[in-house]
C-alpha cells in the first residue's frame, strides 16, 4: 500500500521570508527556531516523517506544528498551549516567603534594603529568581526605603532620606537630617554611627576633609559600621592628603583588601561602604584597586542597579577612563548615566556626563565637546553645590583642554574648583588641574603665568609618592623646562613621568607624557631619532587606546620631521612595513634588510613593493626624498629595534633579569624572552653582556636622553 505524504505546506512569500529569518536567529527561543526550520521543510514538500526524524520529534508533533502554522502563521510557532510546558520550578510557598521578606523583614547587617544576592541566600534560591519575582510583583526595594525594624520604626525612618540626600550631594539636606537625628541620639548606637557617617560624607562633599576625617575616626572608635568608617577615613585622608609617608595610600589599600575579601553575601550588606572604598582608591591614584572594588559592587547589582551601585558605577567608569580603556569606559558610562537618571541622582549623572565629554574629546569628536559643556553647565545650575558638581566641572575642563580649547578649559576649571588654590577638588585632581592651567598659559606664550601655576603645583603637600599625581607634576616640570629652552631636560622629565604613569596603570597619561617628550626633542636637527622613538611610541599607544586626539597630535609632530606618510590613515602600513620603510631610508639593499629583520629576501621584496605602492612612488630611490632621512650613517643600527624592543634592551643592559623586566613592562616572562631573542638576532650578538656593551655605545647622547624605564633598584629582582 503506498505511503500517504502530506501536501506541501502553503506559505506566502512574506511568510517564507519571515520563517527564514526566524530559522537563522540566534536570539529566539530554541523551540521557535526548530519549528521555523520544520515549516520551511514542510513548505518544500518534505514528508512529516522525514521532518520528524530531522527534528528528533514524533510525526504527530510535526502535524500539530503544521496545524498551528495554518491557523496563526509564523506568530503561532513556539506558543506553549495552556497546561503544557515546564511546571514552575519555584514553589508558591517560596515565592510567598520572598514577598514577605522583601516587604516586611529588614535585611541583615544593617543594610537599608534587600539585594537580590542577600535575599537569594536567605530564601535558598538564585538571585535571578529573586529578580524575576520582584519584576512580576513590581517590587523595587532600593527605591522604597528601609524596612522598619519592630520596636524601632522611628529610629530608621530618617535613614532612607539621608542616604538619598547623600547620593544627590545635597549638603544642606544632609546636615539638617543629621543634626535632627543626633539631637535625640547621644548614646553610641548603630543609628548614631550612621548619622555620624552621613556628617562625614557631607563634609567630604563640602571639601572639609580634616573635619570629615575626624568624624570618621570618631565613628571607628564607636565600634559600629566599621567598614563604612574605614572607607570614609581613607577617602577623606586621600582627598586632602592628611597623612604623610604614603599612609594615605596604605589606608585605601587596606580598606580595599577588606572589601575584596568579603563573600558575595557579606558584600550585599556592605555595598555602600564598598562604593566609598572605591572612591578612596581613586583619591590616591590607585586606579587598579578602584576598578576591582567598584567593579565588584557594580557587577553584583547590575541587574537592579540600586543607588549605591550607581555610585560605584561612576567610579568604575572614571577608573577605566584614566587607565585608557576608553571603549569599556564608554559602554559602562552610558549604562550608569541611565541608572542615575532613573533614580533621579542628578549629581552622579553630572559626573558621568563629564566622563562622556572627556571620552568624546579623546576620540576626536571635538564638535560634541562644546555641546556636552553647555549641557553640564545647565545641569550643574540645578544641583546643590558639592564636590560631585565640582568633579563634573573638572572633567568638563579636561574635555575642553583635550579638544584644544585651553582658555575655556581654564575658566571652567577655576569656576568649578573654587579659584586659584582649587580648594573644591581632591588633592590628586589639583595636580591635574595645575597641569591644565600651566598648559593653557604656555599656549598663549605667557611663561610667567605658567611658572606661577607651576609654583602652586609644587606647593601641594601630601601627594602620594610615585602616584598619578606625581606623574602630573612631572609633566608640569617638563613643560616649564621646555618653555625655558631646556629641551633635553624637559624630555627626561617627561620620560620619567611616562614611567610613573605606566607603573600606576595610567596608560593614557603614559601616552601623553611620551607625546610631550617627543615634542620637546623636535628641535634637535642633528638627530631626530629620539623624537621619532617617543612620538611613534605615543602615536601607537594612543591609537591602541582609541585616543584619536592624542594620536593626531603625535602624527602632526612626526610629519614635521619628515615622516609624512608612515602609519597615516590614508596610507596604512603594518609594523613590519614601517620597519622596511625606515631601513629603505638608509639605502639598505633587500639582502641587507632581510639579514636585519631575519626574513627572506623574497619577503622583503614583497614588503618593499607594498611600501612603494602606499607611498605612490615609482622606485625605492625616491623613498628618501619623500620620507626625509636624517642622514645619520649609524641610524641603521638603531632602526633595527622596535620601541618595545628598545625598552627591553634598556632594561637588560641595566641588569634586570627576565622576570624583573617582565614585571616592569607588565608582560609575561616568555614575551621578554621572545623580544630578547629578536634583539640578539637583529643586532648580531649572542649574550646579555654584548647587549649591554652595544646598548651603552649606541645610547650615549641619543636614546638615553629619554629614560624608557626607571633605573634598577634594590629588590627589583635583578
Amino acid at each position: 500500500m503506498p505511503t500517504l505524504v502530506a501536501p506541501a505546506l502553503v506559505v506566502s512569500a512574506e511568510q517564507r521570508a519571515e520563517l527564514t529569518t526566524m530559522a537563522a536567529s540566534t536570539a529566539l527561543p530554541g523551540r521557535v527556531i526548530l519549528q521555523a526550520r520544520a515549516m520551511l521543510m514542510a513548505a518544500d514538500g518534505v514528508a512529516n516523517a522525514r521532518i520528524a526524524r530531522s527534528c528528533t520529534v514524533h510525526p504527530d508533533t510535526v502535524r500539530r506544528w503544521r496545524a498551528r502554522f495554518a491557523e496563526g502563521g509564523p506568530g503561532g510557532l513556539g506558543v506553549i498551549a495552556a497546561g503544557r510546558g515546564r511546571r514552575p520550578q519555584i514553589p508558591a510557598s517560596t515565592i510567598a516567603e520572598v514577598l514577605r521578606l522583601t516587604r516586611s523583614e529588614p535585611p541583615p547587617g544593617g543594610a537599608l534594603h534587600w539585594s537580590t544576592r542577600s535575599l537569594a541566600a536567605r530564601a535558598g534560591i538564585g538571585k535571578g529568581a529573586v529578580a524575576r519575582i520582584w519584576a512580576e510583583h513590581d517590587l523595587k526595594p532600593w527605591m522604597t526605603g528601609p524596612i522598619p525594624i519592630h520596636g524601632a520604626t522611628c529610629a530608621h525612618a530618617d535613614e532612607a532620606p539621608l542616604q538619598r540626600a547623600m547620593l544627590r550631594g545635597d549638603i544642606p539636606e544632609i546636615r539638617r537630617l543629621v543634626d535632627a537625628g543626633l539631637a535625640g541620639e547621644e548614646a553610641p548606637s548603630p543609628r548614631r554611627a550612621r548619622l555620624l557617617a552621613g556628617r562625614s560624607f557631607a563634609r567630604i562633599l563640602d571639601s572639609d576633609f580634616t573635619a570629615a576625617n575626624d568624624d570618621a575616626q570618631a565613628g571607628l572608635a564607636m565600634g559600629f559600621e566599621h567598614l563604612l568608617f574605614r572607607a570614609l577615613a581613607a577617602w577623606s585622608s586621600g582627598m586632602g592628603g592628611l597623612e604623610r609617608g604614603g599612609s594615605d595610600v596604605a589606608s585605601a589599600e587596606s580598606a580595599a583588601a577588606a572589601v575584596l575579601e568579603l563573600s558575595d553575601e557579606e558584600l550585599s550588606g556592605e555595598n555602600w561602604a564598598a562604593a566609598l572604598v572605591a572612591e578612596a582608591a581613586m583619591s590616591v591614584g590607585r586606579l587598579d584597586l578602584a576598578e576591582s572594588v567598584a567593579g565588584r559592587v557594580w557587577l553584583a547589582s547590575a541587574d537592579t542597579a540600586p543607588p549605591e551601585a550607581v555610585f560605584a558605577g561612576q567610579t568604575l567608569a572614571r577608573a577605566l577612563l584614566f587607565q585608557g580603556r576608553l571603549a569599556e569606559a564608554g559602554t559602562l558610562a552610558q549604562d550608569v548615566e541611565q541608572a542615575a537618571q532613573r533614580h533621579g541622582l542628578l549629581a552622579l549623572q553630572l559626573i558621568v556626563r563629564g566622563s562622556i565629554a572627556y571620552l568624546d574629546a579623546l576620540h576626536g569628536h571635538d564638535e560634541e565637546v562644546a555641546n556636552h559643556a553647555a549641557d553640564i553647565e545647565a545641569l550643574a545650575a540645578q544641583c546643590p553645590h558639592s564636590y560631585l558638581v565640582a568633579g563634573a566641572m573638572v572633567l568638563t575642563a579636561y574635555a575642553l583642554a583635550t579638544a584644544q580649547h585651553g582658555q575655556p578649559a581654564a575658566t571652567v576649571l577655576l569656576r568649578g574648583a573654587g579659584g586659584p588654590l582649587l580648594p573644591n577638588i581632591q588633592l590628586v585632581d589639583r595636580a591635574y588641574g595645575y597641569e591644565l592651567l600651566v598648559t593653557a598659559a604656555l599656549s598663549l606664550g605667557d611663561i610667567p603665568a605658567g611658572r606661577a601655576w607651576g609654583e602652586l603645583a609644587e606647593a601641594l603637600t601630601g601627594l602620594p609618592r610615585g602616584g598619578m599625581a606625581a606623574a602630573a607634576i612631572g609633566r608640569i616640570e617638563a613643560r616649564l623646562a621646555v618653555a625655558d629652552g631646556k629641551v633635553v631636560a624637559g624630555a627626561v622629565l617627561a620620560g620619567q613621568a611616562a614611567v610613573t604613569a605606566l607603573g600606576n596603570t595610567g596608560h593614557l597619561d603614559e601616552a601623553r607624557a611620551r607625546l610631550l617628550a617627543g615634542s620637546a626633542l623636535l628641535g634637535d636637527a642633528a638627530d631626530t631619532w629620539p623624537a621619532r622613538l617617543a612620538l611613534s611610541s605615543a602615536r601607537d599607544q594612543a591609537t591602541l587606546l582609541g585616543a584619536t586626539s592624542l594620536a593626531l597630535l603625535a602624527r602632526r609632530d612626526l610629519r614635521s620631521i619628515g615622516l609624512r606618510l608612515i602609519g597615516e590613515p590614508q596610507a596604512p602600513m603594518t609594523p613590519r612595513e614601517r620597519e622596511v620603510a625606515e631601513l629603505l631610508l638608509t639605502g639598505a639593499t633587500n639582502i641587507r634588510i632581510a639579514a636585519i629583520l631575519a626574513v627572506s629576501p623574497r619577503t622583503v621584496q614583497s614588503h618593499v613593493a607594498r611600501v612603494l605602492k602606499v607611498l605612490d612612488l615609482p622606485s625605492r630611490a625616491e623613498v628618501p626624498r619623500v620620507l626625509h632621512s636624517d642622514g645619520d650613517k649609524d641610524s641603521v643600527t638603531r632602526l633595527r629595534l622596535t620601541p618595545r624592543q628598545c625598552q627591553v634592551a634598556d632594561l637588560i643592559s641595566r641588569g634586570y633579569t627576565n622576570d624583573g623586566a617582565a614585571r616592569a613592562l607588565h608582560v609575561s616572562t616568555k614575551t621578554i624572552e621572545k623580544h630578547l631573542g629578536d634583539i640578539y638576532r637583529r643586532l648580531g650578538i649572542d649574550s646579555r653582556t654584548a647587549l649591554a656593551a652595544h646598548w651603552s655605545t649606541q645610547q650615549e647622547g641619543r636614546i638615553s636622553a629619554i629614560p624608557l624605564l626607571p633605573p634598577a633598584l634594590p629588590g627589583n629582582d635583578h
